[in-house]
């Protein structure tokens, strides 16, 4: 158990390998960097937004970024999330929030996304941040 203990507080000390070439916000030192990620869970806290598309709301407080991080988000499901518009374009990134937009598939941009589709297709939204937490 001690080598355990001793191996934690090693570990804990290494610094780490993450370097930022450049954020949109403003730009921190590197003991402050962090790499964050997440998922909003399967079909759920997507909402239709005035019958034009489906969006949803992350919420990223949790990380504790001092100014907007950069993100990455994937579009997962078992049903047409593929063929998505708008699934990897985060808007209105903050530094501890971001919205995704479905706006309509690949192959007919005019038909809309909606709530049953993303819930049947089990429809989920992964993302990855990459900011820091002090400037």
């Amino acid at each position: 158990m001690l080598h355990l203990a001793l191996l934690l507080v090693f570990l804990s000390a290494i610094p780490a390998d993450i370097k930022i070439l450049e954020t949109k916000g403003a730009a921190g030192v590197a003991p402050c960097s962090r790499i964050c990620s997440g998922s909003n869970g399967v079909g759920t806290n997507w909402r239709e937004f005035v019958g034009i598309s489906i969006l949803v709301s992350i919420d990223m407080s949790e990380c504790a970024f001092s100014s907007a991080p950069v993100v990455t988000t994937s579009l997962e499901g078992t049903g047409s999330s593929g063929y998505q518009v708008g699934g990897n374009s985060p808007l209105s990134v903050k530094k501890d929030s971001f919205i995704v937009s479905l706006n309509g598939w690949v192959y007919n941009i005019h038909s809309k996304p909606t709530l049953a589709i993303a819930r049947q297709g089990k429809w989920r939204l992964n993302w990855v941040a990459v900011g820091y937490t002090c400037q």
